[in-house]
């Protein structure tokens, strides 16, 4: 529903302020004029009255009478014509005064008594009813012109007596005097009204101020309620798919039960398997165990085996060294044989130059000579001595060859046997680790296995009390769909309230 803006609220409220101020104006006028011809009628009745006791005692002729009741009964008929046209017309108080005015001037024209003039005074009370003071004062004056002009008519037609001068004045003192007292009440009951009317007007706008705030926290209360009646309704719907989906838990939650059911039987299968692998693997590790102990016997024979190989190739690369230096000292002594030999060679050389020199010098180098002989002898037997140990050495060196070469197959045999060695070792030790290995992953698998069956020992329990949770949620879950049921038909009866609110904010609405 939409909610119209406070200000429209506002000028709604001043129309129908304006128009209740019309109203209430039009009604006091209406009473007004009602009571003022009420007293009307009062005084033409009494008059009528009097004046028919008048025709009874023959004081009054009927023509007389006739035209008197002309005078009165014409301005009053002629008032409740008005009034009846138009009830708030301020016409009606004209008539009725200046019509009155007519028949009291004619009354005191014809009076035969001095006190005729009182007839005023009613009229003059009864006008007071308007609290209008400028009204009052042209009756007033009126009422004095009317008496003045009568008092003039009769001074010339009859002439004035000190009597009547006393009498006149006594006349207009009295109808002055009440004309004056009438005017001033008037003015004091016009005050008196229009204090009244302030406070009314205070109380009316204090009345307005509250309308607004009624009409202004009726849109509110409209706007609120209708947030509320869209939130109920929303919350019905919300409580709608609460209720499906609670449903699907339902139907959820009972096949979770049943898989449950079915995880704690299989859990249960796993747990006998995991039984009988257990046995198996205790098996294995007793046979793995007897094959590590075979393992290590024979890796420890390997061992001693490379020991007294290495100690064996050690020997051998010992000789073999020793027979490497020994062909190294026996090439450097054949170096130096063959520098002794090219020093041999040369001194022989420079012997014979030596003799060829001393025989040119003839006697003086016979000496020379001697000494060169003797040279080339020493070279001679250089050089033999020489070729002697070149042919020992070359010996040594054909032996040294042949033993070099065995020791070099010696120490190539010892290479392949300690290869050999090496990599039976190596086998052992891959064996030895592949059964550590394997021991260790049989020893890994059976604590798996062990750890296995405590974590299904734990699953189980896992299960059962998953099991008791999931029995335990469908209850709760059913006792979620019977409030959300409940929770449904209260939204229903909310916004079924909060309809009939609206409906009576709606009348409150239109009564304010």
């Amino acid at each position: 529903m939409r909610i119209q803006p406070v200000d429209l609220y506002a000028c709604r409220n001043a129309q129908m302020g304006t128009k209740m101020e019309n109203s209430q104006n039009f009604q006091e006028m209406e009473y007004m004029n009602k009571r003022f011809l009420n007293c009307y009628e009062i005084i033409a009745g009494i008059l009528f009255a009097a004046y028919m006791v008048e025709l009874i005692k023959g004081n009054r002729t009927p023509g007389y009478i006739a035209v008197f009741c002309a005078f009165l009964l014409i301005p009053l008929i002629v008032t409740i014509l008005v009034y009846l046209k138009d009830k708030n017309s301020k016409m009606v108080r004209y008539f009725g005064l200046f019509g009155y005015e007519i028949l009291y001037a004619f009354v005191l024209l014809t009076s035969v008594s001095i006190l005729s003039f009182c007839y005023i005074l009613p009229m003059i009370v009864a006008i007071s009813l308007y609290q209008d003071s400028k009204f009052a004062i042209k009756g007033g004056v009126a009422a004095v012109l009317v008496n003045l002009t009568y008092i003039a008519f009769t001074s010339v037609q009859n002439g004035v007596a000190s009597l009547d001068i006393v009498n006149y004045e006594i006349q207009v003192a009295v109808v002055a005097m009440v004309a004056g007292l009438s005017i001033l009440s008037t003015k004091v009951l016009e005050r008196v009204n229009n204090y009244k009317v302030g406070l009314i007007e205070q109380d009316k706008k204090k009345e307005e101020a509250i309308l607004n705030q009624i009409l202004k926290t009726t849109g509110t209360l409209i706007e609120k309620v209708s947030l509320i009646s869209a939130e109920a309704k929303n919350m019905s719907k919300q409580g709608e798919r609460s209720k499906v989906a609670i449903d699907e838990i339902v139907t959820g939650t009972n096949d979770l039960a049943g898989t449950i059911q079915n995880q704690l039987r299989m859990t249960e299968n796993i747990g006998t398997l995991t039984d009988n692998m257990g046995v198996v693997v205790e098996e294995i590790q007793d046979k793995f165990t007897g094959t590590k102990e075979i393992t290590e016997t024979g890796n420890r024979d390997v061992e001693d085996l490379l020991r007294s190989s290495k100690q064996s190739e050690k020997a051998s690369n010992e000789v073999s060294a020793a027979m490497t230096s020994l062909m190294r000292q026996t090439h450097e002594v054949n170096e130096i044989l063959e520098m002794i030999e090219n020093i041999t060679n040369q001194t022989e050389l420079l012997a014979l130059n030596a003799s060829i020199e001393a025989a040119r010098a003839g006697e003086a180098g016979r000496g020379f000579a001697v000494v060169a002989d003797e040279i080339k002898k020493l070279a001679a037997q250089t050089e033999e001595a020489t070729r002697q140990v070149k042919g020992i050495i070359d010996e040594l060196t054909c032996q040294t060859n042949m033993a070099e070469k065995s020791v070099g197959s010696l120490v190539e045999l010892n290479k392949e046997q300690a290869q050999l060695v090496t990599q039976t070792r190596t086998a052992f030790e891959k064996i030895s680790r592949d059964i550590v290995d394997v021991n260790g992953s049989v020893e890994k698998q059976s604590s798996n296995m062990i750890q296995i069956k405590d974590s299904n020992k734990e699953i189980i329990q896992y299960v059962e009390s998953l099991s008791a949770f999931s029995e335990e949620l469908l209850a709760n879950t059913e006792n979620t769909r019977e409030l959300t049921d409940d929770t449904i038909e209260g939204t229903r009866k909310v916004s079924l309230l909060l309809d009939e609110v609206m409906e009576e904010v709606e009348v409150l609405k239109t009564i304010v």
